[in-house]
């Protein structure tokens, strides 16, 4: 009974020991990995990018059996369906917006099969924060939004001269810059589903995008676009300054 007690005692203290632990566990500190989705700034502008340049048609799928409630809703849902698609014809047609799936427009961000370019982000914007959060992100986006962002932040004092180099006159709707054409195609979709109206023409579309250049509220709105672009990159500059970290 004795020897079972002091070989009791035994196992007790050997199982009360760290091992198989790597020395110095306690003081270890894990780095976090240097990803786009670590970073809070990142986050924000691919949440507004999002919001702001995606339009999707959404359907209930799986629920056919369920009666809808009248003949006019089920004439709007077609309706909205038929609009998204259209809005999508414009969008390839007109703006030469790949797009990988049937009613889904996608601004801002790169088609899987865009090659991604290499950018040299110091040569335009001196804010190394900028770099720090394009670095972080860009490979998301289109190289066409990219050179946007890119005379945005080095102009970002000069919001006027920003909206007057995107309304520059081009030859060609498809080049003017896709935060313009985003604007459009959301107007565009918004409108029909209002007023339920039958879709017009390329031809026309053209037209009526033209009067949207001239537009002062479509200036107003690009504005609006720009300077929330520059909150999300001015809000981590702030963030170093109140708590004295250097660029």
């Amino acid at each position: 009974m004795k020897y079972y007690l002091k070989n009791k005692k035994k196992i007790k203290s050997l199982t009360n020991q760290n091992r198989g632990k790597p020395p110095n566990l306690k003081s270890t500190q894990l780095k976090i990995p240097n990803l786009w989705t670590n970073q809070f700034q990142c986050i924000q502008l691919f949440k507004f990018l999002t919001e702001e340049g995606r339009h999707v048609y959404f359907h209930l799928a799986g629920k056919r059996s369920q009666k809808v409630e009248n003949e006019k809703k089920n004439e709007v849902i077609q309706n909205t369906r038929k609009f998204y698609e259209y809005a999508q014809d414009i969008a390839e047609k007109l703006f030469k917006i790949k797009c990988d799936s049937k009613r889904c427009i996608v601004f801002f961000f790169r088609n899987p099969n865009e090659e991604q370019s290499i950018y040299n982000f110091s040569q335009y914007i001196q804010n190394e924060i900028y770099q720090f959060i394009l670095y972080g992100i860009h490979k998301l986006l289109s190289e066409k939004f990219v050179y946007d962002l890119i005379y945005i932040l080095g102009h970002e004092n000069e919001i006027n001269n920003v909206i007057d180099y995107l309304f520059q006159v081009q030859e060609q709707p498809s080049n003017y810059s896709q935060i313009i054409q985003n604007l459009f195609i959301k107007q565009k979709i918004q409108r029909m589903k209002e007023e339920q109206k039958q879709k017009p023409s390329i031809e026309i579309v053209q037209y009526e995008f033209q009067d949207f250049l001239k537009d002062e509220n479509t200036r107003y709105r690009v504005r609006i676009f720009i300077e929330e672009i520059l909150n999300i990159f001015q809000a981590q500059s702030k963030y170093y300054e109140q708590y004295g970290i250097e660029n």
